[in-house]
């Protein structure tokens, strides 16, 4: 979380033991930590101070509980508090989950991961005014960017809202500079809320900008719309690649 220049000391550590190949199932959470250079520097020491290891065997109450003290230690880290929400979602106590986003955010107030994290739970609830308002907060904070608009874009698409996604693609039209994923978005939301002509119209415009590759990369998002005769035609009618994209 923190690093004091002059000692080398670390506060705040969180260490993910990936030595079985099996994602972030193995942490350690510390008070703090050293980490020192061997004299010949073929390897490096770290030294845990207060540190608690929990291995993850989808024991979500457990996790739950070491990730609350983690969060208690160090309220600034904001993997530690999304984790904490993510076991209380797994168990089915959104509320919980809810509850302790919001005092997430009291600690970390500009945390994109956590605004995100929370709009993303509010929209399972399917409280769009409130997913709405995190939206506006990211913006005013400065994350007017692709990142922010494709999640929230994504995240609609991924709950089959397709109406209020397409909202936000054409909001995110006059935002973001690079236009290409908006297009398969649209296409996609255009597709699902039934306007399949517009939906093979900007199809065909795309084509002729973007490589056929990307477009059915994004597109293949959905089944249904890959295997539509009339999209498989429209690909079919175009060489594989433009070269310079």
């Amino acid at each position: 979380d923190e690093r004091n220049d002059e000692t080398g000391m670390m506060t705040g550590v969180m260490v993910y033991n990936h030595t079985k190949n099996k994602g972030n199932t193995s942490l350690t959470i510390a008070d703090s930590a050293m980490m020192k250079m061997s004299k010949d520097k073929t390897y490096l020491t770290f030294i845990l101070y207060n540190g608690t290891n929990y291995e993850e065997t989808n024991n979500y109450e457990l996790a739950a509980i070491y990730y609350k003290k983690a969060t208690y230690i160090f309220p600034g880290l904001v993997e530690a508090w999304i984790r904490m929400c993510m076991c209380y979602i797994a168990l089915g106590d959104a509320n919980t989950a809810l509850e302790y986003l919001e005092k997430a955010l009291e600690h970390n107030p500009d945390s994109r991961e956590i605004l995100t994290e929370a709009a993303r739970l509010y929209l399972d609830l399917d409280y769009e005014e409130t997913v709405t308002e995190l939206l506006q907060m990211l913006l005013d904070k400065g994350f007017d960017d692709e990142q922010t608009w494709f999640e929230f874009i994504l995240m609609h698409i991924n709950v089959e809202k397709y109406e209020r996604a397409l909202e936000l693609v054409n909001e995110a039209y006059g935002h973001i500079d690079d236009q290409f994923e908006l297009n398969m978005f649209e296409i996609i939301c255009l597709y699902m809320t039934g306007k399949k002509e517009l939906a093979y119209e900007l199809l065909r415009t795309s084509l002729v900008k973007y490589p056929k590759s990307f477009c059915k990369k994004i597109l293949a998002m959905h089944t249904s719309i890959m295997e539509d005769i009339h999209v498989v035609d429209i690909l079919d009618s175009v060489d594989d690649d433009i070269d310079d994209f």
